[in-house]
């Protein structure tokens, strides 16, 4: 245990040291980010996580000479080696992560010169390096709530993580402090940390997170946030669209519960929908566009019906049923036309009383592909005269008309 409270306050910590420091640290993240065989291990959590950075960050701050010592070696070190994380992959790779993600980093980077000036004063041993201490302990256990539950998830993948974060937990106050009173406070803060998130992390369901899909990406998938996304069988989890601002671009995120196979569907707002088989497995997944045979999966609208509902019409309303025999059913938009039969068996246009601004919504069809709405006109047409009328509705290039109805 000596030697390891040596670590804490007893390396002569020159900047000729801080700088190998810093590179190394920074080569063997970028090392770990590019390996096949990391991936999803605990050997690659450093490219992701902080709670390798933050015993990075606490040494440096126990073997510094001051506070202004402190806040410069920190803000120093992080500014070679986060850079570095990425410029290295970018030159090994042809990448642009640098002038993608470095921009959000810097940040943090600039965060650690008050964070290394702060932190310092927890050498003083006094209570009060305890409050300083104590977010940090709150972070790393949030850190090992969802390495624990990768761990039950997908055993025994991230364990040495989970580890990791129980040792540092309960070493950080024995090794910062002397005084007794302190040490003992912060090692109970610490233990009850590791048993809340225990809890958190056993009765809360794992997910697998990830981005399933990317806006021009190598699927092949369009989109943007006018889209919507769902799992054929949400038993698998959940999916949504997202903008990210490093890319500048959309992706789909996925909260995954369990492995298996199921059909993520992408779906336009007008209804036209592109299928992806995806197969889930154990932090990691599979996703093909599913092609749709051209016979038996072409959408038409000679397959679709729409019939009024009697006992619903009135001057200024109805509800109609769509009922769609396609094999994959589109969804239904709020927008719609009334025509009026004229002579000659000819249907006219009715004149709004004026232009209003549809609600952008989606009517889902049920499993059998039934889509019913209810149609209010009074702001469209008013109240309209007794004669035969149709509802027009569109999808997509396509107009498709209601069977005819009475208003008397």
């Amino acid at each position: 245990m000596e030697r390891i409270k040596k670590i804490f306050g007893g390396i002569e910590l020159t900047w000729k040291k801080l700088i190998i420091f810093a590179i190394i640290a920074g080569a063997y993240t970028a090392i770990m980010a590019m390996l096949p065989i990391a991936k999803d291990t605990s050997f690659a959590d450093i490219t992701i996580s902080f709670e390798v950075w933050i015993l990075f960050g606490i040494l440096i701050i126990m073997n510094s000479k001051s506070a202004n010592d402190s806040a410069l070696k920190c803000f120093a070190f992080f500014l070679i080696s986060q850079p570095l994380v990425y410029l290295i992959q970018d030159v090994i790779n042809h990448s642009n992560l640098f002038l993608t993600y470095y921009r959000f980093w810097i940040i943090w980077t600039i965060c650690t010169i008050p964070m290394g000036f702060i932190g310092y004063f927890m050498k003083k041993d006094k209570w009060w390096g305890l409050v300083i201490l104590t977010p940090m302990l709150i972070f790393l256990g949030f850190h090992y709530s969802g390495f624990l539950g990768q761990t039950i998830y997908n055993f025994p993948y991230h364990l040495l993580s989970t580890l990791f974060c129980i040792i540092t937990l309960l070493l950080y106050p024995i090794c910062i402090f002397s005084n007794k009173k302190v040490k003992v406070a912060g090692t109970i803060i610490s233990a009850f940390i590791i048993l809340t998130m225990s809890i958190i992390a056993l009765f809360n369901n794992t997910t697998y997170n990830t981005v399933v899909l990317t806006n021009n990406g190598e699927a092949g998938a369009v989109f943007d946030n006018t889209y919507t996304v769902y799992l054929e069988d949400s038993s698998y989890g959940d999916v949504s669209i997202k903008y990210d601002d490093g890319l500048e671009d959309y992706l789909i995120e996925a909260k995954f519960k369990k492995t298996g196979k199921t059909n993520l569907i992408l779906e336009d707002s007008n209804g036209n929908k592109e299928i992806y088989e995806i197969d889930i497995k154990n932090n990691d997944f599979d996703i093909n566009k599913k092609e749709p045979n051209k016979e038996s999966s072409q959408w038409k609208t000679e397959n679709v019906k729409i019939t009024v509902k009697e006992d619903s019409i009135n001057k200024t309303s109805a509800t109609i049923v769509i009922d769609d025999k396609n094999e994959n059913p589109v969804s239904w938009g709020m927008n719609f036309a009334i025509q009026k039969a004229g002579d000659n068996d000819k249907w006219v246009d009715i004149i709004t009383k004026e232009r209003i601004t549809w609600i952008e919504i989606a009517m889902q069809p049920n499993d059998n592909g039934i889509t019913e709405m209810q149609l209010d006109w009074s702001e469209l047409y008013g109240e309209l005269s007794s004669g035969t009328y149709r509802i027009v509705k569109y999808s997509g290039l396509s107009t498709i008309f209601s069977e005819p109805f009475e208003i008397k």
